[in-house]
């Protein structure tokens, strides 16, 4: 099951995207939290973040926060060669 983006609020006020992928089950499980390069959470991030789940984990994937710059809010809703390079 694929994952989805979700807000998170952060202690500044602000919020910033992550992508929560989550496994099929009910019961407690363990967690992972991806890290992402500089160019933000892609196509790639995501699957790998996806896989997790399939294995049992709650996967998580956010960017590096202040040095996004916006790069993720883009990446992780359109693919990386859909983006621009600006």
């Amino acid at each position: 099951m694929p994952g989805k983006t979700i807000q998170i609020g952060s202690s500044s006020g602000g919020s910033f995207d992550c992508y929560l992928a989550l496994p099929e089950t009910d019961g407690k499980v363990p967690a992972v939290v991806l890290a992402s390069a500089v160019h933000g959470v892609d196509a790639e991030i995501r699957a790998i973040a996806d896989e997790f789940a399939v294995l049992g984990y709650i996967a998580a994937a956010t960017c590096s926060g202040a040095r996004c710059r916006g790069h993720c809010r883009r990446a992780i809703r359109a693919p990386r060669s859909a983006r621009s390079h600006a």
